[in-house]
C-alpha cells in the first residue's frame, strides 16, 4: 500500500511553484500518494501545469448555496469540470474562527458523497482536551455526529487527519502509545458506518519516528507542514518513498 503525504500550499509565488514542479522527479513519488491543497484561485492553473501524480485538493474555504453545492467562487460542478476530486473538511480555522458546526460539516460530507468527491477530514481537539481521556471521547463524538445522518454504504473509505499536538515531542514512546490508541478509536468509530479510514498524522516529528509509525502501519501517511517547494520537502518524499 502506498504511503500518503498531504502538503499545504504556502505563500511562494505561483511562477516559482510551476518552475519547481516542471523539474520534479516522478520516480521519487513511486510509492507515495501525494495530495496538495491549492487556493481556489489557482486550482485551474495548477491542474493544467502540475504533474498528474500530484493530486490537487480544494481547501476548506467553501460554502453551500441554496442547492447544497459549494460556492465561494467555485461549485462542485466547477471542481469536477477541472478534475478536482478531493476536498478538505473540518479544519480548525473553520471550526474555531468561523464557528462552523459539526452539523454543517455533516451536510458537506453528504454533499461530497452524493457527488463522489473524495474527502480528507480533520479531527480537531480543543487545547483543554490534550493529555486527557476526553480527547479520545471527543473523537468518537465528532465522528458519530458527522456520520450518523449518512446512509450506510454510501461511501466506503475516507482519509482522516489527526493532529495530536503542535509542540515538540520529547517522550516518543508515550506519544506512540497515545497515537496508536487514538487511531484505534477513529477506526472503531468508522467501523460502525462500514467506512474504512486512512489515517494521516502530523506533529513536530523527526524522520525516524515518522518512518517507525509508517512501518508499523499505525498510520498511513503524514501531514507535511513545511513549504512544499524546497529541498526539505523532497528529502521527506525520498525518505518516505523508501519505506
Amino acid at each position: 500500500m502506498k504511503k500518503i503525504i498531504l502538503v499545504h500550499w504556502r505563500n511562494v509565488k505561483l511562477p516559482e511553484k510551476i518552475n519547481y514542479m516542471e523539474n520534479i522527479e516522478e520516480e521519487a513519488f513511486e510509492n507515495i500518494e501525494c495530495y496538495m491543497t491549492v487556493p481556489l484561485t489557482h486550482l485551474l492553473l495548477a491542474r493544467e501545469t502540475f504533474p498528474k501524480f500530484i493530486r490537487l485538493v480544494a481547501p476548506d474555504c467553501i460554502e453551500f448555496d441554496e442547492n447544497n453545492e459549494y460556492c465561494s467562487g467555485i461549485t462542485i460542478r466547477n471542481l469536477l469540470d477541472i478534475q478536482i476530486k478531493t476536498v478538505i473538511l473540518g479544519s480548525a480555522e473553520r471550526i474555531f474562527d468561523m464557528n462552523e458546526t459539526q452539523n454543517i460539516i455533516s451536510q458537506k460530507l453528504i454533499c461530497c458523497y452524493k457527488n463522489k468527491l473524495k474527502v480528507i477530514l480533520y479531527l480537531i481537539n480543543t487545547k483543554e482536551e490534550y493529555e486527557t481521556d476526553m480527547e479520545a471521547y471527543n473523537l468518537l463524538v465528532q465522528l458519530t455526529k458527522y456520520f450518523s445522518t449518512l446512509q450506510q454504504n454510501l461511501w466506503n473509505e475516507i482519509t482522516v487527519i489527526y493532529e495530536p499536538e503542535w509542540f515538540f515531542i520529547q517522550d516518543y514512546s508515550y506519544f506512540e502509545l497515545r497515537l496508536k490508541n487514538k487511531v484505534a478509536y477513529i477506526k472503531k468509530a468508522l467501523d460502525i458506518y462500514l467506512i474504512t479510514a486512512k489515517i494521516i498524522f502530523s506533529g513536530r516529528l523527526n524522520y525516524i519516528f515518522i518512518k517507525k509509525m509508517l512501518e508499523k502501519k499505525i498510520v498511513d501517511g503524514y501531514l507535511y507542514h513545511g513549504e512544499p517547494f524546497d529541498d526539505d520537502f523532497m528529502n521527506i518524499i525520498r525518505f518516505m518513498n523508501k519505506i
